[in-house]
Formats: C-alpha cells, sequence, structure tokens
C-alpha cells in the first residue's frame, strides 16, 4: 500500500517569533493564547478546555448548578496545577539553563459563573515576571521572548513526561 504510518513518529515542535511573542502579550488572556496557540502541539490542553466546554453545555441543558460547578472546580484545579507544574519548570529553566534570575508566575481567575447563571465565564490567566504583570512596559524584548521561550520549553518537558518520549524536536 501507499499509506504512511506515523504511529511511531515522535512530535516536532515548531517555535516562531509570532508563537513566543503571543505568550507574553500583556493584553492577552495566556488561557486564549493556550487555547489558539497550544492546543495543537499540546494534546493535554485539550481535556481541560474540553471540559470547560461541557459544563457550560451542561448548563445551557439546565442540569444542576452545584454538580456542575463542583464538576467545573476539579478541572480547574488540576488545569492550576498543570500551570504550577509550567511555571516551575520554567523557572528552573531559566535559572539553570539560561542563568538568568528573573521568576515568572501567574495569577488565577477560574471564571466565574456568568451573571445570567448560563453559562460561566472564560478563566483569565495573567502572566508576571517578577511579580509584576505589565510586561512590556517593564522588560526588554530579550527579557520576555527567554521568558516566553522557557515557558514553551517546560510545556514541552511536562508533554514529553506525559507521552514517555525522551526525544525533543524543537524547529
Amino acid at each position: 500500500t501507499n499509506t504512511i504510518c506515523n504511529d511511531n513518529l515522535k512530535t516536532i515542535y515548531f517555535v516562531n517569533q509570532d508563537l513566543l511573542e503571543s505568550i507574553i502579550d500583556y493584553d492577552s488572556n495566556f488561557y486564549n493564547v493556550l487555547d489558539t496557540q497550544f492546543k495543537k502541539y499540546f494534546p493535554m490542553l485539550n481535556d481541560f478546555y474540553a471540559n470547560y466546554e461541557i459544563a457550560n453545555n451542561r448548563l445551557e441543558l439546565g442540569e444542576s448548578q452545584q454538580e456542575i460547578t463542583s464538576s467545573r472546580n476539579k478541572n480547574t484545579e488540576k488545569f492550576e496545577n498543570l500551570l504550577n507544574n509550567t511555571m516551575n519548570i520554567a523557572n528552573s529553566i531559566l535559572k539553570d539553563d539560561f542563568g538568568e534570575d528573573i521568576n515568572l508566575s501567574y495569577e488565577f481567575d477560574g471564571g466565574e459563573l456568568h451573571e445570567d447563571g448560563n453559562k460561566f465565564n472564560n478563566p483569565n490567566i495573567s502572566l508576571k515576571i517578577d511579580n509584576i504583570n505589565t510586561l512590556k512596559s517593564h522588560f526588554n524584548e530579550a527579557k520576555l521572548k527567554l521568558s516566553s521561550l522557557a515557558i514553551f520549553l517546560a510545556l514541552v518537558k511536562i508533554q514529553s513526561i506525559n507521552a514517555q518520549e525522551n526525544e525533543l524536536k524543537l524547529l
């Protein structure tokens, strides 16, 4: 047959300036960046986004708000664990591999129930460097790109561990 089997191929991660800039764009919600830019590279994110969407769909169907909120809160807790792990690895990369003395963190708003009660607002994630969230007005482009690269590499590392891959292919 003339088919190609890609079952044994490793994931190749493509990084460009636009992707790196989207990570640290202070005007954007990092939750949206993960959704629009990163889900295609990191399948581990798909479950979190699907669970948030499912919660809204269940609300629209009139299911119990208390039960949905409980389920959504569990998803949010797992998502925050991923974010914490990502920031810890990114900070380690910055310090150990790049020799930088900067600290990445974030503020997380899990997205409350919309005032009409028919859906939850999307979570909001605000990235910070050295506890400052107005990144572009406080840091030069080199620090911003280095920080965004560390976040991207942290996600790659987490994905590789989850997929039990030992190789990293980065373009």
